[in-house]
């Protein structure tokens, strides 16, 4: 069964009193040491800013080889830029899948990743396991012409070099340099289609590489250009394969090999199939010797019918390994052997080379596989971070001479070549001396340290002790340094990242500067305020010393300002609540920041808030303390100074008015939230809004019946006499018509009979008139109780989904004290 995890920065997370970056959510059952292996893998660098450019980071890919504990693990990584987090900073989420073999698709790593129920896209927020529906997906698929690679590089054979260098040198790392607008996967992708399928996972890549941590193996490495970590990958693959997607008409026609073949027409390079054991010795012997040998020329024995020259199955360069030299056949015998009789037949000399060269095959596979433990020791302690250096000869074997005897160390002959058909004549040079090359010494290169987020805020100042200075000491797990013996300095970084803070509100204008605590032996550094009007003074707030044995901050604040200046020394603590401290090393090369936790607390009811802030120390008080918030959805607010009556205390007061619009009607809901963080003053009046909409929409309905009985009565009272009129004038109409064709004796004129029909019309049409006017005063009233209930109606629905609020307390400059929870009851 796979195992995985999400990593991101959430306000807990799966293991207790875990927050900010933390694993979200595993698999059940996951061993303790691959799960810290996979967090540390979960690191992220912005290139671009979030807020500005959305999407704009580039996402990371990645299959890792992994080894804990002996084992080696495959993992398939996404990495990618995820907004902010809940304090507002930026954020990444990762998702590490560990694979077991059998859920290795033949297609390759890439073929996973591109999978939609395979790697996580977005995480809905829930903490705890991980559970797949379904089995994990299995495909294979078939090479293809590097169409991407012609487009980007104008050569698809390029294609072929990188897979040809996956295939035959694992070992040699590899670098791509893209730019913001390429899309690195699919072309990874059209790469290991190339490989045949047992060869597929052998592909270890990271389409986003910014670091490498410890223990992990990653050869194809992509970098954006021009960022550091590219100069390093570039560094580091001096020796491998570099290729720059930003300067693609640089790079020219790709070296001719039939993996360059296959990419530009769609092919499988076919893995060589082992031939007879006698063809086979002659292949590996030519292809393990390090220079040809030639032959002096004379006369050659006839080649025997059943012996054919070897063929390899494909004209493949053999791959890139450590050049071995082979002992000459001419004087593998041992010393003091009497001089070999000719053979009286060709074969029994071919038998005799034929053992020779076993042995000098034997000799080589040994020493074959001392250098591949060699290589397996150094990849392992240096986590595949530097690739090996060339070597150009081995050392020589070191012979140990009896007392008394002087050797000097020899000649490393020329091996033997292969069998060469009848014809051919061989020459045998003289023995070449080889220089010893020297060892090198791998270089481990560790991961940058992550930094600390501690599980509380900065401790509280509190009063002081007479003329004592006042000391708080937070304490620090010494497992969560990444060198605590090696910490030699401490450095505070501002918000902002910047060298000082300036702050101006009120009558507390200058600026916060830090200098080095001299006093005393440890770590340790001082914060210090310079008033703008006399910058050259400087006012000492508190000092901060890591005590390495304990481990522990102290943090001493100057009993003298608190009584001189209280205000600076609230300023400064809130000052180094929003900073971070930095320990550095004596080189200044491994930096690491320790974050102070964010202020909690306590949730309040939103209908009768009963607020009292816990905070850890007084807010300076100024007029320009305001209120930000997060509304739920719909909802806005607008922040205003109280200034119709002052608090109690005279503490300055926000107005918080909260609105949503309904509809295009014109309704709106709106209460108001009158808050003071000085004056640990919350107040709101959504009860009152939400009783008056209630006491509207009660009555309402009465109303709307009363006056609809109101209008029916009118109604009954005019109807007699508007339909006498209508009959006499259908009785007109009817006498007017028979007139026409039947006049009749007593008949009046048709001008008559018009002028009879034109008054009672007019008559009728006085009465409806008169009911309209009458009417029109109820149907108004009417309707203005309809819209008045509707409103109400739509408004309580509105305060009914309004469940939670949280208001965050900032001071000018965007010092953030804490946030307020409102909860709905």
């Amino acid at each position: 069964m796979a195992h995985e995890i999400y990593y991101t920065s959430a306000p807990e997370g799966i293991r207790q009193g875990d927050r900010g970056f933390c694993t979200v959510a595993a698999t059940p059952g996951i061993p303790r040491r691959l799960w810290d292996r996979l967090e540390a893998l979960s690191g992220y660098r912005h290139h671009f800013d979030t807020s500005t450019r959305p999407g704009a980071n580039p996402v990371c890919n990645a299959h890792w080889m992994l080894n804990v504990e002996g084992r080696d693990y495959h993992v398939l990584s996404r990495i990618f830029d995820a907004g902010l987090d809940y304090s507002q900073r930026t954020n990444a989420l990762a998702h590490h899948l560990v694979l077991e073999p059998s859920e290795l698709a033949p297609a390759g790593p890439v073929w996973m990743l591109t999978q939609g129920e395979v790697m996580l896209r977005r995480w809905d927020g829930r903490v705890g396991e991980i559970t797949r529906p379904a089995a994990l997906p299995r495909g294979d698929i078939g090479p293809g012409v590097c169409a991407r690679w012609q487009a980007l590089c104008g050569e698809a054979g390029w294609a072929g070099v990188v897979a040809q260098t996956i295939a035959t040198s694992p070992w040699k790392p590899i670098c791509l340099l893209f730019s913001p607008e390429h899309s690195i996967l699919p072309l990874i992708g059209e790469v290991i289609a190339l490989l045949p399928p047992p060869l597929r996972w052998q592909a270890t890549f990271n389409t986003y590489f910014t670091s490498l941590p410890g223990a992990v193996t990653c050869q194809w490495r992509c970098c954006l250009a021009g960022t550091p970590a590219a100069a390093n990958a570039i560094r580091v693959a001096s020796s491998g394969l570099i290729i720059d997607l930003t300067r693609p008409g640089a790079m020219g026609a790709a070296p001719m090999s039939p993996w360059v073949t296959a990419a530009r027409n769609g092919q499988i390079v076919p893995i060589p199939r082992p031939a007879p054991a006698a063809a086979t010795t002659k292949g590996k012997l030519s292809r393990l010797v390090s220079r040809p040998r030639t032959a002096t020329p004379g006369p050659t024995p006839p080649q025997p019918s059943e012996v054919k020259p070897f063929e390899l199955a494909a004209e493949t360069p053999a791959p890139p390994a450590l050049p071995v030299q082979v002992p000459a056949l001419a004087e593998a015998e041992p010393l003091g052997a009497a001089p070999p009789q000719p053979e009286v037949s060709w074969g029994a000399e071919m038998r005799k080379l034929r053992r020779r060269r076993l042995m000098a095959i034997y000799v080589v596979a040994c020493l074959a596989i001392a250098a591949g433990v060699w290589l397996q020791v150094w990849a392992s302690r240096s986590s595949s971070n530097r690739p090996l250096p060339p070597v150009t000869r081995p050392p020589a074997p070191l012979t140990i001479a009896p007392p008394g005897e002087v050797r000097s160390e020899p000649a490393i002959p020329v091996p033997t070549p292969p069998l060469r058909p009848p014809g051919v004549t061989a020459v045998t040079p003289a023995p070449v001396a080889v220089t010893p090359a020297p060892v090198p010494v791998p270089v481990i290169t560790r991961p940058a340290p992550g930094p600390i987020t501690l599980d509380s805020p900065l401790p509280p100042v509190g009063a002081g002790g007479g003329l004592r200075d006042v000391t708080r000491v937070l304490g620090i797990a010494a497992d969560r340094f990444d060198d605590l013996e090696a910490v030699t300095s401490l450095s505070l970084r501002f918000p902002g990242k910047d060298r000082y803070f300036r702050f101006r509100s009120g009558d507390l204008d200058g600026v916060f500067a830090v200098s080095a605590d001299g006093t005393r032996a440890a770590p340790g550094l001082l914060l210090e305020w310079r008033d703008s009007a006399g910058p050259a003074t400087s006012t000492p707030i508190v000092s901060v010393m890591l005590d390495r044995a304990k481990p522990q901050l102290e943090f001493t604040w100057r009993t003298s300002v608190m009584l001189r200046r209280p205000q600076l020394v609230s300023l400064g603590y809130w000052v180094l609540q929003n900073s971070a401290l930095v320990v550095n090393d004596a080189a200044g090369l491994r930096p690491q920041p320790i974050e102070f936790a964010p202020l909690p607390l306590k949730a309040t009811s939103l209908l009768d808030p009963q607020f009292d802030a816990a905070w850890p120390t007084d807010l300076p008080v100024t007029e320009q303390l305001s209120l930000g918030k997060v509304s739920p959805a719909g909802w806005q607010g607008t922040a205003a100074a109280d200034t119709a009556a002052p608090s109690p205390g005279k503490f300055p007061v926000q107005l918080l008015h909260m609105e949503k619009p309904l509809g295009e009607t014109g309704v709106t809901a709106r209460f108001t939230i009158r808050f003071s963080a000085t004056g640990r003053l919350l107040e709101s009046d959504l009860k009152q809004a939400i009783a008056l909409a209630t006491e509207a929409v009660a009555p309402a309905d009465p109303q709307i019946r009363q006056a609809e009985e109101e209008m029916q009565k009118l109604r009954d009272t005019l109807a007699p006499g508007t339909k006498e009129l209508e009959q006499r004038l259908a009785d007109w109409k009817q006498a007017q018509a028979r007139n026409a064709t039947r006049p009749e004796l007593g008949d009046l004129t048709p001008e008559q009979y018009r002028e009879e029909i034109e008054l009672v019309s007019k008559a009728i049409r006085e009465r409806q008139a008169e009911l309209e006017r009458v009417l029109a005063p109820l149907a108004a009233k009417k309707q203005d109780t309809v819209s008045h209930r509707d409103a109400c109606s739509q408004q309580l629905a509105a305060y009914a989904e309004l469940k939670e609020l949280e208001l965050v307390v900032e001071l000018p400059q965007g010092l953030r004290v804490g946030s307020v929870r409102l909860k709905r009851d």
